[in-house]
């Protein structure tokens, strides 16, 4: 139907020829009732980050609200009488949620014009077309359970995510547009709207379905450009979106704002995407991005929609991303999975956790269906960390993704044998990504007491206690028990080595083996005097091995020291010879080094045994007496 060079947009509900019923509650679009400015923001973006053209520029996106006039869409009609039906049956059922939804969509259609949230891209491929299965535009329109990619690695989806639109609208009710180039290079145009209400019976009495199209006859959409209101066209590539009757709440530019920036700030820091907001009043770039974590309106936007803890856990992680003191580490290829990268900052007051990154977007911080939660890090130091696959494990995990792309799991894939490729290549990461962390973060105590004095107040046995999170399985000094030897009255006094030289004349207890104060029997060992290290901490090796140690130790002299490991924390301490070093040289199992006052030290051990438990490690100097 044309009229004055308008092709009047018609609106055409499904009919319902198997009297099925459906209500308000959609599943799709509740997935995003909970958060429905930052679910629109995200979706919206992922999609669009999905699509970049071919010029390299960074992909442009504005939210705006717009005033779009009722004048041009004869489909109106229809919508008044559906809305009309609706509230009918809900007060009817007295369904209390259902009338206050079809009362405000009533008040909304009786204006001449419905205030919209219009969603625009730019330096964007647009929805490639024509409306039909296996394209983009179809995808985004009119298929459901279909994900239509531009790319293997593409962050984004044309699944439910596509809804996310629909929960912003007070009346359910969504338009696109958009310009794209078909393959002979040429300029195509589409545009369509649809709607999602409740069954229900049209002015003739046939029942229709919840979903009504609106465009040209035959549910099809409008081919011309100049044969749409204006408020549709396009002059360059790319995609707009229209969700009319959008919930207008004060902050809801700066609750989007939270969520673009916490989702995309490596795609936003990297150039690859920017946005802009309520006509240009907020603005996310590689520039102003600094900002807007610190912006006291986007802080308590992100607090009032319960995303406060998230935004925070963002900063942290951005500082990760552009902090000098920021660590990379290059983990060993994986097999399905391909490389991976991780940034990680260890400091003061950070979450200890962790994110995975895809096309430049936050997934998940878990694998939990893969062995590892990530949940604890016992003995660790506060970290946070990114991390992020290559092309190869962009696109295995695209697959694992749930709908929402904030959840991985290997049972989305049906294929039996890919499944179980896919389930070994993320437990082997999940692994990997624990065993770095640990690397970088571990920390011990700075010395190791003798804790004899206080067996008699530990129980003669203890269970090791199961758990199926990874971070409760590390090399704790705390998991090791003092077991006491009830069998004998008199308590084992520590094995000390004979580093040689004259017994002490100062020590009437030497031959009779009683024991004395601590800090008077460290004093001397032999002839020789002990150094007192400072700042000692020791982790397993890079290779996690239990007969690799490195330690590291600031020394209080410039001399020459001898370093032995002792085994502690059980009945008496036990020397352990050290089998190989990395500096200094070897002499009968221990280590003789030259150390610099002041100058931190660290050294990589080989042990001759295996041992996992907690270590003391004791230097002597054997020319100071």
């Amino acid at each position: 139907m044309i009229y004055r060079g308008y092709q009047l947009f018609e609106l055409e509900f499904l009919k319902n020829e198997a009297n099925e019923s459906e209500g308000l509650s959609d599943g799709n679009i509740e997935t995003y009732r909970g958060t429905p400015y930052a679910s629109c923001a995200r979706e919206s973006g992922q999609n669009s980050a999905d699509a970049p053209d071919e010029s390299g520029r960074a992909v442009y996106m504005t939210f705006d609200l717009v005033e779009v006039p009722w004048r041009g869409l004869s489909g109106k009609e229809k919508l008044v009488h559906a809305i009309g039906e609706g509230l009918e049956d809900s007060i009817e059922a007295e369904n209390e949620d259902a009338t206050d939804f079809f009362q405000t969509a009533k008040q909304l259609v009786d204006q001449p014009e419905v205030t919209a949230l219009r969603i625009e891209d730019f330096n964007t491929k647009g929805l490639i077309g024509p409306c039909k299965p296996g394209k983009p535009f179809h995808a985004l329109v009119k298929a459901r359970g279909v994900s239509d990619k531009y790319s293997d690695e593409a962050g984004g989806s044309f699944g439910i995510g596509k809804f996310a639109s629909f929960s912003i609208s007070d009346l359910r009710t969504v338009f696109y547009s958009t310009l794209y180039k078909d393959d002979q290079g040429d300029l195509q145009f589409l545009a369509q709207g649809k709607t999602v209400l409740v069954t229900h019976r049209d002015e003739d009495n046939v029942g229709r379905r919840a979903t009504g199209y609106w465009g040209a006859e035959g549910f099809e959409p409008i081919g011309e450009q100049n044969l749409t209101p204006s408020w549709l066209h396009r002059n360059k590539p790319g995609t707009t979106i229209h969700a009319l009757g959008f919930r207008r709440v004060e902050n809801w530019e700066y609750r989007m704002a939270a969520s673009l920036a916490r989702n995309f700030f490596v795609a936003i820091h990297e150039k690859n995407v920017r946005f802009s907001l309520n006509h240009e009043t907020i603005k996310i770039d590689h520039e102003t991005l600094p900002d807007i974590f610190k912006n006291e309106k986007v802080i308590r936007a992100a607090q009032e929609s319960n995303q406060s803890d998230d935004f925070r856990y963002a900063q942290s992680l951005y500082e990760c991303l552009t902090s000098n003191e920021s660590k990379e580490i290059n983990l060993e290829e994986i097999q399905n999975l391909g490389k991976t990268r991780i940034q990680i900052l260890v400091k003061d007051g950070l979450q200890k956790r962790l994110s995975i990154i895809r096309n430049g977007m936050i997934i998940t911080d878990s694998l939990g269906d893969f062995g590892d939660k990530f949940a604890r890090f016992r003995m660790c130091r506060e970290f946070v960390a990114i991390v992020r696959p290559d092309s190869e494990g962009s696109r295995l995990i695209r697959k694992l993704e749930n709908p929402k792309h904030d959840g991985l799991s290997a049972e989305r894939i049906t294929n039996s044998e890919k499944r179980e490729a896919a389930q070994e290549a993320m437990r082997r990461l999940a692994k990997a990504i624990r065993d770095a962390i640990k690397d970088q973060t571990m920390s011990t105590p700075d010395d190791v007491e003798d804790i004899n004095e206080l067996a008699e107040y530990f129980p003669d046995t203890d269970s090791d206690p199961s758990s199926s999170d990874p971070g409760q399985d590390e090399d704790d000094p705390e998991e090791y028990k003092v077991v006491v030897d009830r069998r004998s009255e008199k308590r084992k006094i520590r094995k000390i080595p004979d580093w040689g030289g004259d017994k002490p004349d100062d020590d009437p207890e030497w031959d009779k083996g009683k024991k004395k104060k601590r800090k008077n029997r460290r004093k001397k060992i032999g002839a020789h005097r002990i150094v007192d290290l400072e700042k000692v901490r020791n982790t397993l090796g890079a290779s996690k091995q239990p007969n690799q140690r490195r330690v590291w130790f600031t020394p209080p002299e410039d001399e020459t020291i001898t370093l032995s490991v002792f085994a502690c924390g059980i009945q008496a301490r036990e020397e352990i010879t050290i089998s190989k070093t990395s500096a200094g040289k070897l002499s009968n199992g221990r280590v003789e080094v030259k150390v610099n006052k002041g100058k931190r030290i660290q050294i990589d051990l080989t042990l001759s045994k295996k041992y996992k438990g907690a270590i003391e490690l004791i230097a002597i100097n054997p020319a100071r007496h």
